[in-house]
């Protein structure tokens, strides 16, 4: 036998199932009827463009055509290799402009990052460019990837030869002219070259190119010849720790030793420096006086004594 208050709940709860249900109807039928709404494409309406934080999200092949009378630059790029030369591809704000074997192609005003793709191979990436309207953008492409062409010279504007030059990770030669080419895959890369002077090593500033600026590099490195002190280092947090120390040169006449920190340079603190840094400091001309200030076993001493030119092998 029913209390007389138990209606009341009983009553409650079928008019909360009630709300409940028309509420899900209503959210429903309002889904239905909103043009971008998941629910359309669930239940079998026409397919409709994602859109995600206002950008439309179709397929790319909706929109690969450049709108009639729209501002563009032309990215044309040269197939030097064996086989089909595959295509560009452009990729900016969500459009993919693809062009045929001809490698021509045609891009609205804007940011676009470039590719070239063949069958059967990855894609190799062009680089970044942000194309004006009017302009031409050219490049040449190999079997291999991008070709980066330049030429190494001294602060004199000399050529400089036989040097290495670091291209992407790849490294090429300068011929007698100073003059190098190498192939790059990677979208931006940089080069430098690296100046052998027997035992010596000295760097350009490296350049960071794509594959539309990669063919007329320029790199300028000192080839005056120096000398130096004979030691291999690695630098820390502390200064340089002598890492080896060549036979026969200053450096070992003087009592250096492997594990030894050096601090100083002619009172100049190597803490913080630069391998670059480092290496200017300790080079100099032939017979040039270097004073150092190294720590040993938790002790500091000095080592005072003359630069020396330091042999004619390349190692590299």
């Amino acid at each position: 036998m029913s209390a007389p208050g138990d209606s009341k709940p009983r009553r409650r709860v079928w008019i909360l199932a009630a709300a409940t249900v028309l509420a899900l109807t209503f959210g429903l039928w309002l889904a239905a009827t909103v043009e971008k709404s998941p629910f359309t494409r669930s239940f079998g309406g026409r397919k409709l463009p994602r859109v995600t934080a206002g950008r439309d999200q179709r397929e790319p092949e909706e929109r690969r055509v450049v709108r009639e009378g729209a501002e563009t630059a032309t990215i044309r790029c040269a197939y030097d290799g064996d086989g089909t030369p595959g295509s560009l591809v452009a990729m900016g704000r969500g459009d993919v402009l693809s062009s045929g074997e001809d490698l021509s192609l045609q891009v609205p005003a804007g940011s676009w990052t470039l590719y070239w793709q063949r069958e059967g191979a990855p894609a190799v990436q062009l680089g970044r460019l942000e194309a004006e309207p009017g302009d031409v953008e050219t490049c040449r492409l190999g079997g291999e990837g991008w070709e980066v062409v330049g030429a190494v010279r001294n602060p004199d504007g000399e050529p400089v030869a036989n040097t290495s030059v670091f291209v992407c990770g790849a490294r090429a030669r300068t011929d007698e002219s100073g003059a190098f080419t190498a192939s790059a895959r990677s979208g931006t890369c940089t080069v430098r070259a690296v100046y052998q002077d027997g035992l010596l090593t000295r760097r350009s500033a490296p350049v960071v190119v794509t594959a539309f600026d990669a063919r007329s590099v320029e790199l300028i490195v000192d080839d005056t010849p120096i000398a130096g002190m004979g030691i291999g280092f690695r630098m820390r947090e502390d200064g340089a720790r002598i890492t080896l120390v060549h036979a026969d040169t200053p450096a070992e006449e003087a009592g250096l030793a492997v594990g030894d920190i050096i601090v100083a340079i002619d009172g100049e603190p190597t803490a913080g420096l630069s391998d670059d840094a480092f290496i200017t400091l300790g080079t100099g001309r032939e017979g040039s006086r270097v004073d150092l200030v190294v720590e040993r076993d938790g002790e500091e001493r000095t080592f005072s004594f003359r630069r020396e030119r330091l042999g004619d092998e390349d190692t590299g």
